[in-house]
């Protein structure tokens, strides 16, 4: 992917999930944008900034049916820890030292092995989606990787949610928390190299 796409996508899904939350759009404010620039700028990863834009608004609790949330300035702080924990997490590695493509890979198929070794009995589905997956590394085709990562929550929400659950109006809310919870639980990796 060119530079230029990665800085649209960037712009573009933190934009996305701002407007899905707050039920505004099309487009951020120069206050958000200078926002969402300072964030690239730090090199905050992109799925970094997402979880944590969803973890703002799945926590926030208006203290009044007026409040709402006008700005992407309300998810700053939870941005900036997120990155923060995500950096103490990276403390093992050389300060400023560049993840390679190849050493990606070596991490995505030894995390996607060591899950498929252990895999429980009742993620059994899962197993042909990371076989594909590992093939793909292999055969160095990321660009698949993300369908497939799309693929995996599709099942996991086919195979475990409450279908009363998924007939609310809170229905995205609803899968996104599922999926979450159950990458937690799980320790499910993504197969995406964006995420090594």
């Amino acid at each position: 992917m060119k530079k230029i796409d990665k800085e649209k996508k960037y712009y573009q899904e933190i934009a996305e999930r701002f407007f899905y939350w707050t039920g505004k759009g099309p487009f951020l404010s120069p206050k958000d944008m200078t926002l969402v620039d300072y964030w690239r700028k730090k090199n905050i990863p992109l799925n970094i900034v997402l979880e944590a834009i969803d973890e703002a608004f799945e926590n926030f609790k208006p203290q009044s049916l007026r409040k709402e949330v006008k700005t992407l300035y309300f998810c700053n702080k939870k941005v900036l820890r997120a990155y923060k924990r995500y950096l103490e997490r990276k403390v093992g590695l050389k300060k400023g030292k560049e993840i390679s493509k190849d050493e990606k890979m070596e991490n995505a198929l030894k995390e996607i092995n060591s899950f498929l070794d252990n895999l429980p009995q009742e993620l059994k589905f899962l197993r042909p989606v990371y076989e594909r997956g590992l093939k793909l590394i292999k055969n160095n085709k990321e660009e698949e990787l993300e369908e497939l990562d799309n693929e995996v929550e599709s099942l996991i929400l086919k195979n475990y949610a409450d279908k009363g659950e998924l007939n609310e109006e809170n229905n995205d809310i609803y899968k996104k928390k599922l999926i979450k919870e159950f990458r937690r639980k799980y320790k499910i990796p993504y197969l995406s190299l964006f995420y090594y």
